[in-house]
C-alpha cells in the first residue's frame, strides 16, 4: 500500500511489469497513476472493469464505452446526486493538487 502512495511517474516502465502493482491499486490510485503516466491508459481497461464490477455492478456499459469511461461517468453521476460525496471528492482533488477543470467537476 505504501508503495502505491509513493508511486507517481513510472518513467515509462512497461505495463506488464507494473501490472501486479496496478492490480492492487484503488480506483483513485489508478486514476492518479494514469494521470502521471498517460501511456498506461491503453492497457488498464481490464483493471477498470474490476472496479466497475465492484462499485457499479448495476450499471451497464454503453456501446463503444471503455470500462474506464464507464467508471468516470458513474462516479460523476454519484457526485451529481450526493452532496456529501462531492465534499469527499473535492478533498481528494485538493489532496492531489489537481485543478477542478481537469476533473470536469466545475
Amino acid at each position: 500500500m505504501f508503495l502505491l502512495l509513493a508511486l507517481e511517474f513510472t518513467g515509462g516502465v512497461p505495463y506488464d511489469i507494473l501490472k501486479p502493482i496496478l492490480e492492487r491499486a484503488t480506483s483513485d490510485q489508478l486514476f492518479m497513476l494514469e494521470h502521471h503516466n498517460p501511456y498506461l491508459i491503453e492497457d488498464t481497461d481490464i483493471l477498470w472493469q474490476y472496479h466497475c464490477n465492484r462499485e457499479f455492478r448495476n450499471n451497464e456499459r454503453q456501446e463503444m464505452e471503455s470500462w474506464r469511461e464507464m467508471y468516470m461517468v458513474s462516479e460523476l453521476t454519484i457526485i451529481k446526486y450526493c452532496p456529501k460525496y462531492v465534499q469527499s471528492f473535492l478533498y481528494e482533488i485538493d489532496t492531489y493538487n489537481l485543478s477542478y477543470s481537469y476533473c470536469n467537476v466545475m
